[in-house]
């Protein structure tokens, strides 16, 4: 299907990533850290150290002590070797003692340009130019470094299966609509959710982006929204929802499984491939319209 807001392809998680046009990406549930400098211009972030989880069509999550911020990352536009960030929600943490906001003007953007290492394991943002004052002071000469992915470490039986920085869980959605499927050819939509640090999420839903929290604790977890893009697109965030969860395992060519009936599955990605096809886990959250945020 084709994206009608973007005119972006649906991308199928179960595709393995073996030629990626960019080389280095950024790609789904890739996670970096960060240490931010000190300095007074950029308040809660000072000296804070946070985590970069990037989720569906350039959207990403930094989360630290201060609180959780969600942004948007256009790479590559409007030029080439650079990259535009908005700002788009956030919640803080109402343990930490800060009293400075801790997101940009949603209608503040910011160009950076962009280098990777040799490896593709740092990237590295070099101001252009940026009308909120304290991110440009937060990202000018910032470097990001790639977190290492497990590759196929399940934990046998399922006893330690859930969710951390990184962690995709994917699903189909069977329905049909002019939205997801313009040209008529017939092919399911897909939703995903990206876990971040702090149990941050990312949900990605037939043009709808839900950013909020998931906390997940052995077979079941608790999904609240904080926001959405498009606006109000999003369950209250004094409504939560609990789900069971159900996993299933595939290791060593031998299936274990809590439940037999599934509908979505996860995995935490790795440098070969989007998604783990080897090793995956289902969690129970339907398929109904208002599976498309969190209640």
């Amino acid at each position: 299907g084709i994206n009608a807001e973007y005119g972006i392809p649906e991308r199928d998680p179960c595709v393995a990533r073996r030629s990626p046009k960019v080389q280095c990406g950024p790609f789904v549930g890739d996670v970096f850290d960060v240490q931010f400098r000190r300095d007074i211009t950029v308040g809660d972030w000072s000296r804070q150290p946070a985590a970069f989880t990037m989720g569906e069509r350039g959207y990403a999550m930094v989360v630290g002590k201060p609180g959780k911020l969600f942004s948007r990352w256009n790479f590559d536009d409007p030029a080439e070797g650079q990259v535009l960030i908005f700002d788009v929600a956030s919640e803080r943490n109402a343990k930490f003692r800060g009293r400075n906001p801790i997101e940009c003007r949603r209608g503040d953007g910011g160009r950076y340009r962009y280098s990777w290492s040799d490896d593709c394991g740092v990237l590295t943002l070099e101001l252009v130019s940026d009308s909120c004052e304290m991110r440009a002071s937060l990202y000018s000469h910032l470097h990001l470094y790639r977190r290492h992915c497990d590759h196929n470490r399940f934990h046998r039986g399922g006893h330690e299966c859930g969710a951390k920085a990184g962690t995709v869980w994917y699903a189909q959605d069977e329905r049909r609509a002019p939205s997801t499927d313009p040209d008529g050819l017939n092919r399911p939509a897909w939703t995903t959710i990206v876990h971040g640090e702090g149990g941050a999420f990312i949900e990605y839903h037939r043009n709808v982006t839900i950013f909020g929290t998931a906390d997940v604790s052995g077979d079941a977890v608790c999904f609240r929204d904080i926001a959405s893009d498009p606006r109000d697109d999003q369950c209250s965030s004094a409504l939560s929802g609990i789900y069971k969860l159900n996993y299933y395992e595939k290791l060593l060519g031998s299936d274990q499984s809590t439940d037999t009936t599934s509908s979505y599955r996860s995995g935490d990605h790795s440098d070969d491939d989007d998604d783990d096809d080897s090793s995956s886990s289902d969690y129970g959250r339907g398929t109904s319209s208002s599976s498309s945020s969190s209640s």
